[in-house]
C-alpha cells in the first residue's frame, strides 16, 4: 500500500487527504476532487458536498452529466447535486450520515429523500454514503491509477472518520457503505481525535513545550449534522508526556442542519409578516435550501457579505402570484443563531437539562434541546469535571459551524465562568473544514511509528451478558464487565467467579458495549441498562464436550479475556474438572488494524465450539500425515478425521475448519515431499478456509496462505496439483483482494485462451475436467477488472453459440454476469447493457441442459434494489413469456428465501456450517 488516505465523510462536505509513503518526509497533502458543478462543467474542489441528486429519465441531454470516468444516468453527487437539489428538493438526498444513527429507521431501506414526489425514486442512507465514497474513489483513480492498479484507491490504507459517539450499528453501517463502494482496507477513527491529530501534525516538534502534565484539552466539534465533545488529558510516565483520551460525549444530532431548520422557520415568519400566505411543502423545502445558502454566505469569514436576499418561487396563481423574497442581514443572522444555540448560561442554568429522545417515524430525531452550551455542560458533568479540581486548559474547535469567532467566544466565556478560572487557551487549527481529513492521514502515519499517538485503548467498555442466581434462586440477567474503556492491546483479565457452562446444547454469548459508563471496572457485575449499553450481534454456539451429542452437563469453568494485539476480543473457558478448553473470538477490528466489517450485520453467528483438547487429536492426525510419520493413506485422511471428530465433514463447523487449518499451515513446507502430499494439501487448504471470510482472523489466515501461493506461482506443477490449486482459489476467492485476484486471473487466462484462435481451450474430452476447474476459479474472482470479466464472458458465450458448452460454462457465466454478487461490491457488477446482449443471444440458442440454462438466465436477469444494475422490464417480460410453465415473475422479482441447497449451488461448493451468505439479495440489503 503506497498511499495512506484520510477521508472525512461529512454530513455536509467530504474531504480527502493523503500521504505518499514513497516520498521522504511523508507530508500530508490534500486531494482536489473532480466533480460536476454545472451541466458539462467539471471542476476540482477541496471538498465534495455530501448531497445526492436523483435523476429522472431524459432529464438532461446526453453528455451533460459526463464525468471523466463515466456518464451519470441515475444520480449525481457533489456541488451540482447541492445546487440542483435546491431547485428541485424532492429529488435531493442530504444528511445521509445523520440517518445512519437513526434507531427508528431501517437505514438500509430506501427512505431518502422522505419528501420524494415519486416514492419509488429513493435510496437508502447507506447507499447514499456509498455513492459519496464511490465518487471519491473514482476521482482518485482517474488521477492516480489509470496506468497503475496498485495505486487504486481501494488498494490503499484508508482511514475513515466517524463521530466519536457513533454506536456500533452506525459504525458498522459506515463500514457497510465503504464495502458497497468497493473499499476493503478501512479503519474507523473518531472525528474529534482526527481533528486533534491534525493539530499535532502542525505542532509535532513543539507540543511538549506547550503542555504540562495534568492539563486537559477539550475538542469541541460542531459540524453539519452532529456535535461531538472529547476530552484529552496530558499525562506523564517516566518524565515523558503523552496524550490520553479521557472521555467522549453522547451522540448529538445537533449542528448546521438544525440551524438551517431554525433559520427557515425564522424566514417563514418574516414572509408571513410581509403578508404572504403559508408555504406549501415544496416551498418549505426550497426555503430550507435557501436558509443554508444564506447561512453559508453571511458566516463566510473570507468574503464578508452584509446581507442576503432569500427568494422563493411561486407555485401557481391561485395560491401565490409570482415569487416572494425577503432579506437577511449578517448581524441579524449572527444574533439569531447565537441566542438559539450559544446563548450564555451560568452553570446552574446550563445543568437544568431535560434531555428527551422521542422516537420519530418520519424525519431525523434532532435534539429537543438546541443549546450547544447545555449539551457541553452535561458532557463535562458526566465526565466528573465539575466534581473534581479539574478544569479545561485548552480548547480545539472543529467543524464548519464554529468558524465564526463569536460562536467560539461564547463557548470560551462559558467555560471560564463555569470553572471560575481564566479562559482556556485556543489551539489554532489550520482549517476547521479540512482538519479531520488531514488528521485521519496523520493518525495512520503515527500508527506506523512516524508520529505522535493519542493513547486511548478501547473507545468503549465491553460486557458479557450472564445469568446470575440471586439469594431466592431467581435468575437475573447482568452484565459482567470484561474490559473497561481505555484498555490497551494485550490486556488480560480473569474474573474470580466460577461459571457453569451448559454443554452439548445451543447457548448464546451476548456482548454489550458502552461509551457512556466511565467507572465500571473489570469484573463488575451490573444491571443491564439498555439506554446506556448497546448490544452487538450475538454468537450462538454449541459447546461440545466429548463425542456424545446427547449429554447436557453443566461444567464448572473459569473465564479468561484477552484483547489481542491484532484486534480481537478473545474469550476462553477452562473446565475446572478436566483439561477441556473452549475458545470464542469476537472480532473488533481486522488483523491489518481495520475495524471489523461485520460481514453479516444483525445476523447471528451460529457455530459449534469444540474444546481444544478434543481438536488436538484431529490436529495430530494431520501433522503426522504431512510429517510422513503416519501409516494413513491420502484417501483415508478425511475418514480418519471424521472418525476422530465424530462428525461427517459436511457438518464441520467454522470453528473446526479454522482449527484444522493451523496444523496444515504448520506443515506447509512438507507438502512438496511428494505429489500426493501436495495434491492433498491444496485440497484441504481450500476446504478448511472456504469461503475465505466469515470467521474472526480469516484475513490473517488468507494473508498467510497468500505467501504460499506467491512462492508457488512460477514453479512447475503436475496437472492434478494445479487442479487442486484452482479449486482452492475458487473456494477462498472471497478473502482475496483485487490485486491478488487480478494476479490469479492473469495467470489463469494465459492457459484458458488459445493464442492462435483466441477461443477457450477445451476441445477434447480429457481436457474438460481441468478446463472446468479453471473456468470456475476465474468466475469466482468477483473483484477483478470488469473488462476482464467482459472478455471471458464473451468467450464463454461463443461456446454456447457453437453448441460446445459444458455444465461448468453455465455456472461460470452466471457468476460472471450475475446481478447479485456473493461478496463483491456493486461497482464490480458487469454493465446491464452487456448482460442484456448476452441474454438476447442466449435466447436464440438451443441449450444442452435446460435446467442449467434456466438457472443461468435467472442469475443474469434477477432484479436488485439498484436500478442501474437491473435489465430492462421489456427483457424480463420476454423471459417470462419464453418460459410460461415456470413462475419467473416471482423468481426474477421477489425477495424469496433460498434453500441451503440453492445457496451452495450459487457458491459452487457446500458452505461450511455457520456461514450466512446474503448473495440472493442486493448489496444494499446485506
Amino acid at each position: 500500500m503506497r498511499y495512506i488516505i484520510g477521508i472525512d465523510l461529512g454530513t455536509t462536505n467530504s474531504a480527502i487527504s493523503f500521504i505518499d509513503t514513497l516520498k521522504p518526509y511523508w507530508s500530508i497533502e490534500l486531494f482536489s476532487i473532480s466533480q460536476l458543478t454545472a451541466p458539462g462543467k467539471i471542476e476540482s474542489l477541496s471538498t465534495l458536498p455530501s448531497f445526492c441528486y436523483l435523476l429522472s429519465t431524459n432529464e438532461w441531454p446526453e453528455g451533460a452529466l459526463r464525468l471523466p470516468w463515466k456518464e451519470e444516468k441515475f444520480s449525481v453527487v457533489g456541488q451540482f447535486a447541492k445546487l440542483e437539489g435546491a431547485r428541485v428538493p424532492t429529488k435531493l438526498v442530504q444528511s445521509a450520515k445523520s440517518w445512519l444513527c437513526h434507531v427508528a429507521a431501517n437505514r438500509q431501506d430506501k427512505i431518502l429523500p422522505i419528501e420524494a414526489a415519486d416514492p419509488l425514486q429513493r435510496i437508502s442512507p447507506v447507499e447514499a454514503c456509498a455513492k459519496y465514497l464511490a465518487h471519491l474513489k473514482e476521482a482518485w483513480n482517474q488521477s492516480f491509477a489509470r496506468e497503475d492498479h496498485s495505486s487504486e484507491f481501494e488498494e490503499q490504507e484508508i482511514i475513515l472518520t466517524v463521530p466519536a459517539s457513533f454506536d456500533e450499528v452506525a459504525r458498522t453501517l459506515t463500514i457497510e457503505a465503504a464495502r458497497l463502494a468497493g473499499l476493503r482496507h478501512v479503519t474507523l477513527l473518531e472525528e474529534p481525535q482526527a481533528a486533534f491529530y491534525s493539530w499535532i501534525s502542525q505542532n509535532e516538534k513543539q507540543w511538549k513545550e506547550i503542555f504540562s502534565a495534568g492539563e486537559t484539552i477539550l475538542v469541541c466539534d460542531v459540524g453539519g449534522g452532529t456535535t461531538d465533545f472529547s476530552l484529552i488529558e496530558i499525562q506523564e510516565k517516566g518524565k515523558e508526556l503523552f496524550f490520553q483520551r479521557r472521555s467522549v460525549g453522547d451522540h448529538l444530532l445537533l449542528g448546521g442542519d438544525n440551524m438551517d431548520s431554525a433559520l427557515a422557520h425564522y424566514l417563514e415568519q418574516k414572509f408571513q409578516a410581509q403578508g404572504f400566505s403559508n408555504l406549501e411543502s415544496t416551498q418549505w423545502l426550497q426555503l430550507l435550501a435557501e436558509a443554508r445558502f444564506a447561512k453559508e454566505a453571511l458566516l463566510d469569514t473570507k468574503q464578508v457579505k452584509e446581507s442576503y436576499t432569500v427568494t422563493l418561487q411561486g407555485s401557481g396563481s391561485s395560491v401565490i402570484k409570482g415569487s416572494m423574497s425577503t432579506s437577511l442581514t449578517r448581524g441579524e443572522l449572527q444574533q439569531y443563531l447565537l441566542k438559539g444555540f450559544f446563548n450564555f448560561l451560568n452553570l446552574e442554568e446550563a445543568l437544568k437539562f431535560n434531555k428527551t429522545k422521542g422516537i420519530r417515524t418520519v424525519g431525523l430525531p434532532y435534539e429537543d434541546e438546541p443549546s450547544i452550551l447545555k449539551h457541553l455542560a452535561r458532557f463535562l458533568q458526566q465526565a466528573n469535571y465539575f466534581q473534581t479540581n479539574k478544569r479545561i486548559n485548552y480548547i480545539l474547535f472543529n467543524g464548519g459551524v464554529l468558524k465564526p469567532i463569536l460562536f467560539q467566544q461564547a463557548i470560551i466565556d462559558a467555560l471560564a465562568q463555569w470553572f471560575s478560572s481564566s479562559p482556556p487557551s485556543v489551539l489554532v487549527s489550520a482549517s476547521l473544514d479540512l482538519a479531520v481529513a488531514k488528521g485521519a492521514a496523520y493518525y495512520a502515519k503515527a500508527r506506523r511509528g512516524q508520529g505522535v499517538s493519542i493513547r486511548g485503548g478501547l473507545p468503549r467498555t465491553y460486557y458479557l451478558e450472564i445469568d446470575v442466581k440471586d439469594a431466592q434462586g431467581k435468575i437475573v440477567k447482568k452484565a459482567l464487565t470484561l474490559l473497561a474503556r481505555g484498555a490497551e492491546e494485550g490486556a488480560v483479565f480473569k474474573p474470580s467467579q466460577t461459571f457453569f457452562l451448559r454443554t452439548n446444547t445451543p447457548v448464546c454469548f451476548h456482548l454489550l458495549t458502552s461509551h457512556m459508563r466511565l467507572n465500571d471496572k473489570e469484573g463488575d457485575q451490573i444491571l443491564i441498562d439498555e439506554q446506556e449499553m448497546h448490544r452487538l450481534p450475538l454468537i450462538q454456539t454449541v459447546l461440545r464436550y466429548g463425542k456424545k451429542q446427547t449429554e447436557n452437563e453443566e461444567i464448572p469453568a473459569c473465564l479468561n479475556i484477552h484483547l489481542t494485539p491484532i484486534g480481537t476480543l478473545e474469550l476462553w473457558l477452562e473446565s475446572q474438572k478436566t483439561e477441556h478448553r473452549w475458545h470464542l473470538e469476537f472480532q473488533l477490528r481486522s488483523v491489518s488494524g481495520q475495524e471489523d466489517s461485520l460481514q453479516f450485520i444483525d445476523k447471528i453467528r451460529k457455530d459449534e465450539t469444540f474444546d481444544t483438547t478434543y481438536l488436538k487429536l484431529a490436529s495430530k492426525i494431520l501433522e503426522e500425515f504431512f510429517m510422513g510419520t503416519s501409516s494413513i493413506k491420502s484417501n483415508q485422511l478425511i475418514e480418519k478425521l471424521e472418525n476422530q471428530l465424530g462428525i461427517e465433514r459436511k457438518d464441520w463447523s467454522l470453528s473446526i475448519l479454522r482449527e484444522l487449518w493451523n496444523p496444515l499451515l504448520k506443515c506447509a513446507t512438507n507438502r512438496k515431499l511428494s505429489q500426493e502430499y501436495e495434491t492433498r494439501w491444496w485440497n484441504l487448504a481450500g476446504f478448511f478456509l472456504r469461503p475465505g471470510f466469515g470467521f474472526p482472523l480469516d484475513d490473517f489466515r488468507i494473508k498467510e496462505l497468500w505467501k504460499i501461493i506467491l512462492s508457488d506461482f512460477k514453479s512447475s506443477k503436475t496437472q492434478e496439483v494445479l487442479i487442486q490449486k484452482w479449486i482452492c482459489f475458487r473456494r477462498i476467492a472471497g478473502g482475496l483482494n483485487k490485486g491478488q485476484q487480478m494476479q490469479i486471473a492473469s495467470d489463469l487466462i494465459e492457459t484458458l485462451v488459445d493464442k492462435k484462435s483466441g477461443q477457450l481451450n477445451c476441445k477434447r474430452k480429457n481436457e474438460v475436467y481441468a478446463y472446468s476447474e479453471k473456468i470456475r476459479a476465474f468466475a469466482a474472482l468477483e473483484r477483478i477488472e470488469l473488462s476482464l470479466k467482459h472478455r471471458l464472458g464473451n468467450l464463454i458465450l461463443q461456446r454456447f453459440v457453437r453448441g460446445e458448452e459444458e455444465i461448468c460454462d453455465y455456472w461460470a457465466l452466471s457468476r460472471i454476469g450475475t446481478r447479485n454478487l456473493i461478496y463483491g461490491s456493486a461497482g464490480q457488477v458487469i454493465s446491464k447493457d452487456i448482460v442484456e446482449k448476452w441474454i438476447e443471444l442466449l435466447l436464440k440458442i438451443t441449450p444442452k441442459d435446460p435446467f442449467q440454462y434456466l438457472f443461468l438466465l435467472e442469475q443474469l436477469a434477477k432484479k436488485t434494489n439498484q436500478r442501474e444494475l437491473n435489465v430492462s422490464e421489456t427483457l424480463i417480460q420476454k423471459l417470462i413469456k419464453k418460459f410460461p410453465d415456470v413462475d419467473l415473475t416471482h423468481r426474477l422479482s421477489s425477495e424469496r428465501i433460498f434453500s441451503q441447497i440453492e445457496k451452495d449451488r450459487l457458491f459452487g461448493d457446500q458452505l461450511p456450517s455457520g456461514i450466512l451468505l446474503e448473495e440472493l439479495k442486493s448489496d444494499l440489503e446485506h
